[in-house]
């Protein structure tokens, strides 16, 4: 690879073959280069927060050990000319030296170029290489189902284009039963290979929100149970719903091979979940998903003030609350406490015909920061690469399409209100079904499965239809 600047040009050896070393040598004089963390489509890394120091004014050829590759037939990765732009830095202190560093930019295309590059000399087509998320859940899933029996790998396996993709809900497993294996009949192994799947298909603050659902569904099974010792059922929960909830009740599902060049999807859900995943020619998908909880917040014992989804609620009122009075009377359609569900569950993914509320076009520059934020909170559940991809179609889209709309008081965290955020690559809802209880989901209305991706199309059926 040779690197060009001002006529000057410092070139870097290819690595030779897997099994050789993996040297990577670089001539250079008197700069300082850094390169960022590279990986490559076949899992190693190319480069690693590579910084080159050059004494004062001197010429050195430096060797560096790179980590060993598993490129495909042990070819050699092929690299490519890049011309980079590079900064001076003229700042006091510089001890006569010239530094120069990557602009942000040139270092998002070196990345780029880098990751077509080792596609190429690995066979593969630059198109085709697949994203950070992408390699991660497949790895991640292979190492999952290689952790399970014979029996448990066949319980958990279907084809991509099975009906039971959209078998999902959100209430307690007596009432909706579940496809797949539950998380109670794995083994520890088993366990923690299915959470470093969760880890690899979710930003940090969506994994932490999925498993904190279900930790939290042992506290209300506890809690309910201890209340059926004295009282009878609750409105819609017996014993039998109630004895199924729980952490080891949420169940996982495995659609296609999870191998590079096909498609495949996954599927985690059980009392107040319902998280779908899907892999397509490199790319992820997370919608749609499902997050519910009960209890909203920890209202006693140790972890009193705990939240589970702790900034869906205060996002939808800080947007409303910046409101004008003339765009509240488009937005806000009734201030009276609302109890509600969510109106686009599983088997109703097509109910809303149409827009209400204020559109996104009619907020102002705070307003509209606002928004993204809320957007953000539900989009980012997914890993880094997967929201990014959703986001960026929001914004093809037309940020100004979303409509927000609002019902219930607008002044209060704990009262129950609903809101909605609504456009053509997005659909948010938020609902207070009763006094710490709280349901969210959100759908991308042309990709959800990826049906877009796939070209597949998939029935949603609602509970009581199964």
């Amino acid at each position: 690879m040779r690197l060009t600047h001002s006529g000057a040009t410092y070139s870097v050896r290819s690595p030779p073959p897997c099994g050789q070393g993996n040297r990577i040598c670089v001539n250079k004089t008197g700069i300082s280069l850094l390169l960022d963390s590279v990986r490559s489509v076949n899992d190693s890394y190319l480069f690693t927060h590579m910084r080159l120091p050059c004494p004062q004014g001197g010429r050195e050829q430096t060797e560096y050990v790179a980590p060993p590759c598993a490129n495909d037939n042990g070819k050699r990765i092929r690299l490519i000319e890049i011309k980079l732009r590079v900064i001076q830095d003229m700042e006091r202190g510089a001890m006569n030296r010239r530094h120069f560093g990557l602009s942000i930019a040139g270092a998002a295309l070196l990345a780029q170029q880098l990751r077509q590059a080792v596609a190429q000399g690995a066979g593969g087509s630059p198109s085709g290489a697949d994203t950070d998320a992408a390699w991660r859940m497949r790895d991640a899933a292979s190492a999952f189902l290689e952790s399970l029996d014979e029996a448990a790998r066949k319980a958990v396996s279907f084809p991509l284009e099975a009906d039971q993709r959209t078998s999902w809900s959100n209430l307690p497993v007596a009432i909706v039963p579940r496809v797949g294996i539950n998380i109670g009949a794995l083994g520890v192994q088993s366990r923690r290979r299915l959470h470093d799947l969760l880890r690899a298909s979710t930003s940090s603050q969506g994994y932490h929100k999925i498993a904190a659902i279900m930790r939290h569904d042992d506290l209300l099974r506890a809690e309910e149970l201890e209340y059926l010792q004295h009282n009878p059922p609750r409105p819609r929960a017996g014993r039998n719903a109630i004895e199924s909830m729980g952490s080891a009740n949420y169940w996982v599902a495995m659609f296609g091979e999870p191998v590079r060049g096909r498609p495949w999807a996954w599927l985690l859900t059980g009392h107040h979940l319902g998280a779908t995943f899907t892999c397509a020619s490199g790319r992820v998908t997370a919608a749609p998903l499902f997050l519910g909880a009960q209890p909203l917040e920890d209202l006693t014992g140790p972890y009193a003030g705990f939240a589970v989804l702790s900034h869906e609620g205060l996002r939808g009122l800080d947007l409303v609350g910046s409101l004008h009075p003339e765009q509240a009377k488009v937005a806000v359609l009734s201030t009276e406490p609302f109890f509600s569900d969510v109106l686009t569950g599983v088997g109703r993914r097509n109910s809303l015909s149409r827009f209400e509320g204020l559109p996104a076009g009619d907020l102002d520059a705070p307003q509209k920061r606002l928004l993204v934020a809320l957007v953000e909170e539900y989009v980012r559940n997914a890993d880094f690469d997967a929201a990014e991809r959703h986001l960026e179609a929001i914004q093809r889209a037309g940020l100004d399409q979303l409509h927000f709309s609002w019902r219930g008081p607008t002044n209060d965290f704990r009262s129950p209100f609903y809101y909605r955020i609504h456009g053509p690559r997005l659909i948010i809802e938020f609902a207070v079904q009763e006094p710490n209880h709280v349901h969210t989901i959100m759908r991308d209305p042309q990709n959800d499965y990826g049906m877009d991706w796939l070209g597949l199309h998939y029935e949603e059926h609602a509970w009581s239809g199964r």
